[in-house]
């Protein structure tokens, strides 16, 4: 299971969806991409005391 957590601060938030799934890291750090295969939808990276949040795999 993963999470995002703030870099400032520590707080944790679920990884939100993106598209089909629970997004996962890519190639471009500041983006959570679908986790379906051949697919390329991505988010922003949520944000938390106004910088990019860490995906961290637990």
């Amino acid at each position: 299971m993963a999470k995002l957590v703030c870099k400032s601060c520590g707080a944790e938030e679920d990884v939100p969806v993106a598209h089909c799934g629970t997004g996962i890291p890519g190639a471009d750090p500041n983006k959570l991409y679908c986790p379906c295969e051949g697919h390329t939808e991505s988010i922003e990276m949520p944000k938390h005391c106004d910088v990019p949040m860490k995906y961290v795999k637990e």
